[in-house]
């Protein structure tokens, strides 16, 4: 699956749920790397992010899961929803 693919599969969830949630708007595919709670200079913090050179890498999905994050006092609890496997 290719970074192209990304929206007609965003397009299938949509239609495969739409008795339940409207279609997105607007989607915005994302990767949750950390949640940060609290720094104490957030302007040094966003100047230190933006200079993290990262390499490119390249990977393939035969799945994924689709979770609800809630969140509470003690963190976020993730549960899957369903997974999805893909046939190649």
């Amino acid at each position: 699956m290719g970074g192209s693919d990304i929206p007609n599969l965003q397009k299938q969830i949509d239609e495969s749920l739409k008795n339940i949630f409207k279609p997105e708007e607007r989607f915005m595919s994302h990767l949750t790397i950390a949640r940060i709670k609290y720094v104490k200079d957030s302007k040094d913090f966003n100047t230190y992010i933006k200079n993290i050179k990262l390499p490119k890498i390249q990977f393939s999905i035969d799945n994924f899961k689709l979770k609800q994050s809630e969140l509470n006092l003690l963190g976020p609890i993730y549960t899957t929803l369903n997974e999805y496997k893909f046939i190649l």
